[in-house]
């Protein structure tokens, strides 16, 4: 039982790696990986899940490009500016906010000028990561209406290089 689990791991470890090594920004089909079985499909959708990819159309992906704010930022200072609602009027423009709670706060009702807003500053992976944690559950309706938000954001990135 245990070498099963070490054999499915170590597969699994080295499909990551080989994500990681590709350029960002550039489409790739899953050939460039390796064979593609059942559980490799089934990682490459965790793992897009994860925001590590973005699923660009069938048999197809691309990693999401770089953001403003590295991913050890906690906090920011806001410029209100970028977003549709001012949803921290209690605060001023610049004041600092914790990242977290501006992305949770953004997500709870999803426009996309606000979704593009958090996916410039910080990124496909971050953005999605805390929209999981928030919601729990990737089958939730919120949790794909703002992946479909992000995915759009993250097209249109790849159009403009």
């Amino acid at each position: 039982m245990n070498n099963i689990q070490a054999e499915n791991r170590s597969s699994t470890d080295g499909l990551l790696k080989k994500i990681k090594r590709l350029n960002t920004q550039k489409i790739y089909a899953y050939s460039v990986i390796g064979n593609i079985g059942p559980k490799e499909r089934a990682y490459i959708s965790r793992l897009a899940d994860r925001g590590e990819i973005v699923k660009h159309s069938r048999g197809k992906f691309f990693k999401p490009g770089k953001s403003v704010y590295k991913f050890s930022d906690k906090s920011i200072a806001i410029n209100k500016a970028m977003f549709t609602n001012d949803l921290f009027w209690s605060v001023g423009n610049g004041a600092e906010v914790k990242v977290d709670t501006l992305i949770t706060r953004y997500i709870e009702v999803p426009r996309f000028k606000d979704i593009s807003a958090l996916y410039h500053l910080f990124g496909y992976k971050r953005v999605l990561a805390i929209a999981l944690k928030h919601f729990k559950n990737r089958n939730d309706e919120r949790f794909m209406s703002v992946r479909k938000e992000l995915e759009k954001c993250a097209q249109w990135s790849m159009n403009d290089k």
